[in-house]
């Protein structure tokens, strides 16, 4: 299916780095230290992890915009320190499984 929904959920994760949503300084300094020692485009690998890890859930949605939207934006469970660890250490197996230049390429078909 197609969703109508634009990609501005992922907008204040991509400028913020999740720090907006994270209650806990030393968790967001666990976040910021992985992007900061990690290439810049990271924090793209962060988010396609988040994504991957409500696949299940994202699934079973209406394809409306408002629907996929509450899903995508408002995860509070993702920045537990348990969780945030199992999303960073994921960001760094889809970075390298999945590398920048391969990506360019798969966009470019």
């Amino acid at each position: 299916q197609t969703s109508t929904a634009q990609p501005f959920f992922s907008l204040s994760l991509l400028l913020t780095w999740g720090s907006h949503e994270i209650a806990s300084a030393d968790n967001i300094l666990r976040l910021f230290d992985a992007l900061i020692a990690a290439p810049p485009i990271h924090v793209l690998y962060f988010s396609a992890a988040i994504i991957e890890s409500k696949k299940e859930k994202l699934m079973q949605l209406d394809c409306c915009f408002p629907e996929v939207h509450k899903a995508l934006s408002y995860t509070p469970e993702k920045f537990k320190p348990v969780v945030l660890d199992t999303l960073i250490k994921r960001s760094f197996v889809l970075a390298q499984s999945h590398p920048p230049d391969q990506l360019l390429k798969i966009a470019e078909e």
